[in-house]
């Protein structure tokens, strides 16, 4: 005993686990795009409802029936409960294990023999294989936990951004009808005053193509609602699902002015990607731990006899109690393999995390730029939305009063309705920039 001892002592000191590898990213201590935004050293908040600033009662329903029929989403909540799972299997068997045997055989002249034992062991942690295989295990349930949390944040910005994508769909869709209206009424005055002698055959022609370019405008304008509703029901999980009567788009929430300097900590892509090269790590130690010996405490004890009464009415015939220690000594480069094989899966999750931090970075930087930039844009649409509207009533009053030619009038009829699709198309621009913002913030 003394010398298995000793040579478990001498073994201890020469185990050297690797080292953890390095995923530290280099990045400025602000962003670069900071805009009128103050950065302050803050925590950020914990996630909330963070689309609850577009007070749209249709959508918090939205998000709530994703919420259960989402198939991604429960394919993650799956995933986690499985590593959750794991986990505690893989400490539970850090736990003494024991079990009960019995058996029964026939020997010659018709003897029947049988037994009962119990048997014990448990595998002393020398060289931290269990602490290592939990710990793996735990960082891959909190990764799959923040796996869950990236999924349900993705779940909720594509069903604002496709909710609103069929909104302003509908209202241009809605535009488009009322200038074909609107068109097929000039188209029909060009024509009586063709008719009388006034203008002539191009005025005509002119007009009809007019008209069927707004019809064109309107199919795609329908296509594109039709294509935001599918979205909309593959999210949900329902492929039936039908939209409600349609709805005037709500303010745009204002931007946030203050931004943590920890933005990027809370989310959860990063969160996953930091717990995956902790468990690659964690699996690289274990890798190398197979160099080293087993030591087991085993303890078994048992009975036999040639009937049951006689078998229970025996004392203990035999038992043991005893450490047993077991090492590999040949494998042809198996475990060395293996070791080679955990530091290539460890490189790869650093460099996954590398990339992940920077892609946060990039996203985060965008979003600010776009918030920035398009409000400022939205700012001239609206000006330039105003003089267009103005620009068609001149022109329609001329025409009318016979000082302008139709040409005039449906350049400035086709330059206000474009104002007009401009302009929904540049605020479901700025949602999205918002978008992508609130849920970084969450």
């Amino acid at each position: 005993m003394k010398r298995l001892i000793a040579l478990v002592c001498c073994l201890s000191a020469c185990a050297t686990p690797p080292q953890p590898l390095s995923s530290k990213v280099n990045l400025p201590p602000q962003f670069v795009e900071d805009g009128d935004w103050i950065v302050h050293a803050a925590e950020a908040r914990p996630r909330g409802a963070w689309w609850k600033g577009f007070n749209d009662a249709a959508l918090d329903m939205l998000l709530a029936r994703a919420e259960t029929g989402n198939p991604n989403l429960a394919v993650a909540a799956a995933r986690y409960r499985a590593a959750t799972a794991l986990l505690a299997r893989i400490e539970a068997e850090q736990r003494p294990q024991a079990g009960l045997e019995a058996g029964a055989k026939l020997g010659s002249r018709t003897k029947r023999d049988a037994s009962l034992g119990l048997a014990a062991s448990w595998e002393i942690d020398l060289w931290g294989r269990t602490v290592l295989r939990t710990d793996a295990a735990r960082a891959d349930a909190a990764a799959s936990q923040s796996d869950l949390d990236a999924a349900r944040l993705s779940l909720q910005a594509l069903t604002v951004e496709a909710w609103y994508r069929l909104q302003t769909a509908r209202q241009k869709q809605a535009l488009l009808q009322q200038a074909i209206e609107t068109q097929a009424q000039l188209q029909h005055r060009i024509a009586a005053r063709f008719e009388a002698g006034v203008g002539t055959g191009l005025d005509v022609a002119s007009a009809a193509e007019a008209m069927e370019t707004l019809k064109v405008r309107a199919e795609r304008a329908a296509l594109e609602q039709s294509l935001a509703r599918s979205a909309l029901a593959e999210l949900l999980g329902e492929p039936d699902w039908q939209a409600s009567e349609s709805q005037p788009l709500p303010m745009l929430v204002a931007p946030p002015k203050t931004l943590p300097s920890t933005l990027l900590r809370g989310r959860p892509d990063i969160t996953a990607a930091a717990q995956r090269v902790a468990a690659a790590n964690a699996r690289m130690g274990l890798a190398q731990s197979a160099w080293y010996p087993t030591l087991d405490l085993g303890a078994s004890a048992g009975l036999s006899g040639s009937s049951l009464n006689q078998l229970l009415s025996r004392p203990l015939q035999t038992w043991s109690l005893g450490p047993s220690l077991a090492l590999t000594v040949l494998d042809f480069g198996a475990r060395q393999q293996d070791v080679d094989k955990a530091r290539a899966e460890a490189d790869a999750a650093t460099a996954s995390y590398r990339e992940t931090v920077l892609r946060a970075f990039r996203e985060t930087e965008d979003a600010l730029a776009a918030v920035r930039w398009l409000d400022r844009a939205a700012q001239h649409q609206t000006a330039a939305l105003q003089a267009a509207d103005a620009a068609q009533q001149l022109a329609t009053a001329r025409f009318d009063a016979g000082t302008v030619s139709r040409l005039e009038v449906l350049l400035a009829t086709r330059n206000a309705l474009d104002a007009r699709i401009a302009t929904l198309e540049l605020w479901r621009e700025r949602l999205v920039a918002r978008v992508a913002l609130l849920k970084i913030q969450g």
